[in-house]
């Protein structure tokens, strides 16, 4: 009788979420967060009080995350599936308007929470 190994597990999509935050570590509504994958445009979200998500096929381990907070705060930060989640901090501006919580493909394709977008033939999904 002969014992077969399991055949290896389906590749698994990661999942990294963004918080941004004050310095008093109050979540920040109205931050344009980006995602990009070298020159590739993932998607962008503009967050309400629950920052941003991103899932990723496993084929992508690592992209860049853009955040922009009103016009002149900007962070980035290189995240791989590893790092699974990550905080923008700024300053709170007092007098920032903002929109509401949306995520947007490249193509203008959107979605409150999330919307799932097609780039370069991968399937990520971007929640607000």
């Amino acid at each position: 009788m002969s014992v077969m190994a399991a055949p290896p597990a389906a590749p698994q999509s990661g999942n990294l979420e963004i918080t941004v935050i004050d310095r008093a570590n109050v979540p920040l509504e109205g931050v344009t967060v980006t995602f990009w994958v070298g020159r590739v445009l993932l998607g962008t979200v503009v967050t309400g009080t629950h920052g941003a998500s991103i899932v990723l096929p496993n084929s992508i381990t690592e992209i860049e995350a853009v955040a922009k907070y009103g016009d002149t705060e900007e962070r980035k930060r290189i995240l791989t599936k590893d790092d699974f989640s990550h905080a923008f901090v700024f300053e709170r501006q007092t007098h920032f308007a903002f929109a509401a919580p949306v995520a947007k493909c490249p193509n203008g394709d959107t979605g409150q929470p999330c919307v799932d977008c097609v780039v370069a033939g991968k399937s990520i999904r971007i929640c607000a």
